[in-house]
């Protein structure tokens, strides 16, 4: 069976909001008492912001609070604009995926807001991808599959073979 549709992941595939989010959080959290390191952060890359804000700040011994993502949000659109680059060759390899007929579908961890603001800064429509699932659509995080088995059950994949492309830059076959 061929190839009918490709699911991307976000970050480290199109590009990397992680200097970006990282930067927002470490100001944010300051805010909250929270003197966290750029490395407090890497246990939870790709977990989803609660996650990434939340372990930090309870390495601190600081209770997470819903509000501190909301204030790492405010901070990352205020600083993003200039500081994120789509991957090279990223916006040719989704022209020709889509002009050969293949559906595109982007699965990521991140809430809508960053994933709106990065598409948006990295110049690429929303309206190239035939689903878009993100964090806030789906129960369980990377590592967990769900969110590329709901993006792919959006468009009704999930009975065909689709590929994701993940962070790591593999691309797997999903039945």
């Amino acid at each position: 069976m061929d190839t009918q549709a490709v699911i991307f992941d976000m970050d480290g595939v199109l590009t990397d909001s992680e200097p970006v989010i990282n930067a927002a959080a470490i100001e944010g959290l300051r805010e909250y008492g929270v003197e966290a390191k750029p490395e407090d952060f890497l246990p939870f890359v790709g977990t989803g912001e609660d996650r990434y804000i939340g372990g930090v700040a309870a390495k601190y011994n600081v209770e997470y609070k819903t509000e501190m993502k909301d204030r790492v949000y405010q901070i990352y659109l205020r600083i993003l604009p200039g500081m994120l680059q789509p991957y090279a060759g990223v916006h040719e390899l989704l022209r020709k995926l889509r002009h050969s007929g293949l559906q595109l579908g982007l699965a990521t961890s991140a809430d809508r807001v960053k994933m709106e603001a990065n598409l948006d800064a990295i110049d690429i429509p929303r309206e190239w991808f035939a689903a878009v699932v993100v964090g806030e659509d789906i129960e369980r995080k990377k590592t967990d599959p769900e969110i590329y088995l709901h993006c792919a059950e959006v468009r009704g994949y999930a009975k065909r073979f689709h590929a994701h492309v993940g962070s790591a830059g593999a691309m797997h076959l999903i039945p």
